[in-house]
């Protein structure tokens, strides 16, 4: 399912297109740093108290860096839209 955003318009009274592609290209590095960094924390069931508990957090874990992926393809439609 492909996502919906709003995107903005080029504009002659607008923000400056390059500088504003340059800024939402930075974001998206910024932001697959981050998922790069947490996926590369140690996640281990030996720390959390019990199977349930991993499994929750594992969940928790990945929605949080589904969250981030989001962000990314937000801030990639609004590049590709600026370019």
């Amino acid at each position: 399912m492909e996502k919906s955003f709003i995107l903005p318009i080029k504009n002659l009274h607008g923000s400056n297109f390059e500088s504003l592609q340059e800024e939402y290209i930075n974001a998206m590095d910024s932001v697959r740093n981050s998922i790069d960094a947490i996926s590369k924390i140690d996640f281990n069931s030996r720390d959390y108290s019990d199977m349930n508990q991993f499994q929750s957090a594992k969940k928790q874990r990945m929605e949080m860096i589904s969250n981030l992926q989001n962000v990314f393809e937000y801030l990639e439609a609004i590049a590709i839209e600026l370019n």
